[in-house]
């Protein structure tokens, strides 16, 4: 017949017949009570001694890798913890990588490019226009040829020297960052001496000052130093893999501000066809 088992830290329950009179421990605190009798203050049950490696403390978790291999089930495939990094291991004391930063640099070079790009092609488009209205026309002279074909290799080289620099953005180039910060502050200082000459496009210069400023930020900032180190140049080689630059400010602020001008200027032009 179970016999009541009571205890002062106040658990309740119940015992076997077969235990009364013996002293049993409670299973909330451990003291130490005789089955059908009173509480033995101050007497604990003996208790397993926990083991040797209990108080130490928990084992940090590695930070996931995004650019480690996928786990291989063949048997020669080498431990994931050589692919990680920094530290010991595959390749050895390197920095880590600041993808953050990453991004706003390959955005800014991927613009340099789409740039470039277009450069090119607008200098080969109008210099194919330019030979079809020249054999057209019969009355155009050599000089002009001359000089549009002048005009037109400015353009191509232009482009492709942006998209040359751009390539070096992408690939965290150093010569690459300090040819794009002079270009910079020659741009700077043009726009300086167009407000000076017509102070109306304060508001233009304003924007694409603010603009330039936020760029050199990104290519010499303190971050932008680490990036563009020889260090960090053989963590950037050895890790393949590139961040999400599309979601860096760098790269859709000026895609959001060339779709609105694009939207202005087909809103603009159909105002002035309504209007003839």
């Amino acid at each position: 017949m179970p016999i009541p088992f009571t205890c002062s830290c106040g658990y309740s329950g119940e015992e076997d017949d077969a235990l009364l009179g013996k002293l049993s421990a409670c299973p909330r605190c451990g003291e130490l009570q005789r089955v059908g009798g009173e509480q033995r203050k101050g007497v604990r049950a003996d208790r397993p001694q926990p083991p040797a490696w209990a108080d130490r403390p928990a084992p940090a978790q590695a930070k996931h890798d995004p650019y480690a291999p996928p786990a291989s089930t063949s048997p020669y495939a080498p431990p994931q913890a050589e692919w990680s990094q920094p530290g010991p291991g595959r390749y050895g004391d390197l920095p880590p990588r600041d993808l953050e930063h990453e991004a706003h640099v390959i955005a800014i070079g991927a613009w340099n490019q789409i740039g470039g790009a277009l450069l090119v092609a607008f200098g080969l488009l109008g210099g194919l226009m330019f030979l079809g209205g020249a054999a057209a026309s019969k009355g155009q002279g050599p000089a002009l040829i001359a000089v549009f074909g002048a005009f037109l290799f400015v353009f191509v080289l232009l482009g492709g020297a942006m998209f040359v620099v751009g390539a070096g953005l992408r690939s965290m180039k150093n010569w690459a960052r300090w040819v794009t910060g002079v270009l910079i502050v020659l741009q700077l200082l043009s726009s300086a001496v167009n407000v000076i000459q017509q102070p109306s496009a304060i508001l233009g210069a304003g924007i694409s000052t603010a603009w330039n400023v936020a760029i050199l930020w990104a290519l010499f900032c303190e971050r932008a130093n680490a990036l563009f180190d020889a260090s960090y140049q053989q963590t950037f080689l050895r890790s393949p893999g590139q961040p999400r630059w599309t979601a860096s400010p760098f790269f859709w602020l000026p895609f959001v501000m060339c779709l609105l001008g694009c939207c202005l200027a087909a809103a603009a032009g159909g105002m002035v066809g309504a209007m003839r």
